[in-house]
């Protein structure tokens, strides 16, 4: 089903950069030297910075309190938040609101 999928379509859309070269290495590889073009990703949906934002308002703030502002324009500065892993105050905090959460 999946090559008929492919043949009756005019672009397919590997969601993510990974699953796009699984599916051009493996699943497809005769269609896709047939039609290099047509497998492609792009992202969809939300980011996951903006979900956070929107589904966990409690620990948004408590990160953007922790290590500022840079993580809603790249990800890579939650890294920013490793130094304080063993910060039993930080835990009870994030405890606190994961607790309030489940009340929900």
């Amino acid at each position: 089903m999946g090559n008929l999928a492919f043949v009756g379509s005019h672009s397919i859309n590997g969601v993510s950069a990974l699953h796009t070269e699984l599916m051009k290495e493996t699943v497809f590889a005769d269609l896709h030297r047939l039609y290099p073009s047509r497998i492609n990703n792009k992202t969809n949906g939300i980011t996951p910075r903006r979900w956070l934002m929107q589904c966990n308002p409690g620990l948004f703030g408590l990160i953007r309190e922790i290590i500022g502002d840079a993580f809603m324009d790249d990800a890579e500065a939650l890294r920013a938040l490793d130094q304080y892993a063993g910060d039993s105050n930080l835990q009870e905090r994030f405890s606190a609101i994961k607790r309030a959460n489940k009340m929900k």
